[in-house]
């Protein structure tokens, strides 16, 4: 098989979105004249639109895609090129030349970041006891690869994941209106639980059509010390590991009532 160079253009290795982001992949082939008709695939790690398809899934096939990332997390972009247009295993095996550029090793390697902040629980307007605390937030797909068991007190990530993995879940708890005088806290949980059965809508947990979810990652425990009664504002903020500024977050309005 002959070698077709080409390269990502865009998105560039290591950017960096915040909030729900609309992603422009495009791609450039640098060998030329063409020996033949060529066809093109784009592949993310992470499920790139809604509805998700399974990791690794191609999600595009010309040169200049514009898609949505659902979901936070570290996404490794890879771009294939090949003078065949199935992909199938007798497909692959008529293939004269071919090529591929991104995945995550250098020097070709394209990684890009998504900070999205999706606060699941608590809902709006809860209530809540201090001593007994859960929240939960929509996270990267890899960090529940080896899944424990329900509620185990550990977060597991694929190693390869945690190579390029740059979020950080922060939460912060802000006192709102009267009585004057309460304590703010934040705190980033040490012990966050994989929810095994997060891919299920609650409503409908047994129900085959449920809505997809993703995974989540909880924290089940006390509140942050210091904090009074009364009504608080949560605020989820997913930032980036190597650079705290960069961020993006969620909020919730609750009361603590114990």
């Amino acid at each position: 098989m002959s070698a077709i160079a080409l390269h990502i253009v865009e998105p560039a290795a290591g950017s960096v979105y915040t909030g729900p982001a609309s992603v422009r992949f495009r791609g450039a082939v640098d060998t030329a004249p063409l020996p033949a008709p060529l066809f093109y695939q784009w592949y993310s790690s992470l499920p790139v639109t809604p509805p998700p398809a399974n990791q690794g899934d191609p999600f595009g096939t010309t040169l200049d895609e514009t898609r949505t990332l659902p979901g936070p997390g570290s996404y490794v972009i890879s771009l294939a090129a090949r003078d065949v247009a199935g992909g199938t295993p007798a497909d692959l095996k008529n293939v004269k030349h071919g090529g591929l550029a991104g995945g995550p090793q250098p020097p070709s390697a394209c990684v890009i970041h998504v900070m999205l902040a999706q606060i699941v629980e608590p809902a709006a307007g809860a209530s809540l006891s201090r001593a007994s605390l859960r929240l939960s937030a929509k996270a990267p797909l890899p960090w529940g690869d080896v899944k424990p068991p329900a509620f185990a007190p550990t977060r597991t990530k694929s190693a390869a994941y945690d190579k390029i993995d740059r979020l950080q879940y922060v939460w912060r708890f802000d006192p709102q209106g009267a009585p004057a005088g309460r304590a703010s806290a934040s705190f980033t949980p040490a012990d966050l639980l994989f929810d095994p059965n997060a891919s299920l809508d609650p409503a409908h947990p047994n129900d085959a059509g449920a809505t997809p979810r993703g995974p989540l990652l909880r924290y089940e425990g006390p509140a942050p010390a210091g904090l009074g009664l009364g009504a608080y504002r949560i605020t989820l903020r997913v930032q980036d590991k190597t650079n705290a500024a960069t961020g993006h977050e969620a909020t919730r309005d609750v009361t603590f009532t114990a």
